[in-house]
C-alpha cells in the first residue's frame, strides 16, 4: 500500500485561481489550522466539504473534479519505513444523483456485508480486518450525507511488530477527522490567508 508521498504544498498540479474568484465545482482551498493541521475544502457542485489534515500527512492524490471527488492522504508511521506497508486515509465525495458516483457507492457499501457496523453519530461505519500481501490491516469505512455528495472515509493502517498502542492512536485519528468534516451549500467565502487551487485537467 506504499506509495510517494507528496508534501502538502504540492497538493495539486494546478493553477492557483485568483483570489477574488468565486472557487468553482473542483476547486480546492487549503490554508493553516490555529493549533495545527491544513484545511482543505472541496467545492461541489452545490457547495463544499471542509476537513482538516495533519500538517505531516503526505497528499498521494487529490482529484477533487465531480462527480466523484477524492482527496488521500499518508499519514507518517516510523514503523512502516524500509516496508512496503502505509497508513492511508481516503476521503471520497460521490455526488447524489450521479449514476457513476452512485455505483461506485454501491459498490463500497456492498463489500460491507461481512464486516462489523455501527453508528457514531450521524456517521455509518464499517470495520475488518484483512491481509494485504503479507501483513494484517484495520479498515474503517464510515459515511454520510453531506449537502448534494456522501462523504465517505477510509482510513486503512498495517498490524506491525514494532507497534505500540498504534491500533488505539489510529482510532483516535479517524474520530477526529469524521468531526473534522464540514459542509455547506452555496457559494465558498475564501477565508483570509487560504489558497485556491483549480484543476488543470
Amino acid at each position: 500500500m506504499r506509495r510517494v508521498a507528496a508534501a502538502l504544498t504540492l497538493l495539486l498540479a494546478a493553477s492557483a485561481a485568483g483570489a477574488a474568484e468565486v472557487p468553482s465545482p473542483g476547486d480546492v482551498a487549503a490554508g493553516t489550522v490555529a493549533g495545527g493541521g491544513t484545511d482543505f475544502t472541496l467545492i461541489t457542485t452545490s457547495g463544499y466539504v471542509s476537513f482538516t489534515a495533519g500538517d505531516d500527512w503526505g497528499v498521494l492524490d487529490m482529484q477533487s473534479r465531480p462527480p466523484i471527488a477524492v482527496a488521500a492522504f499518508q499519514i507518517p508511521d516510523p514503523a512502516d519505513r524500509g516496508t512496503d506497508d502505509s497508513t492511508n486515509l481516503v476521503i471520497s465525495l460521490y455526488r447524489s444523483g450521479d449514476a457513476k458516483a452512485e455505483e461506485a457507492l454501491a459498490k463500497v457499501r456492498a463489500s460491507h456485508k461481512a464486516w462489523k457496523t455501527r453508528v457514531d453519530g450521524d456517521w455509518s461505519v464499517a470495520e475488518t480486518d484483512a491481509p494485504q500481501r503479507q501483513t494484517l490491516y484495520t479498515i474503517l469505512d464510515a459515511d454520510k450525507l453531506c449537502g448534494d455528495v456522501v462523504c465517505g472515509v477510509r482510513l486503512a493502517w498495517p498490524h506491525l511488530a514494532s507497534h505500540t498502542n498504534y491500533d488505539a492512536r489510529m482510532r483516535s485519528t479517524f474520530k477526529a477527522f469524521l468531526a473534522s468534516v464540514r459542509t455547506g451549500s452555496g457559494p465558498y467565502h475564501v477565508p483570509d490567508g487560504a489558497t485556491v487551487r483549480r484543476p488543470t485537467n
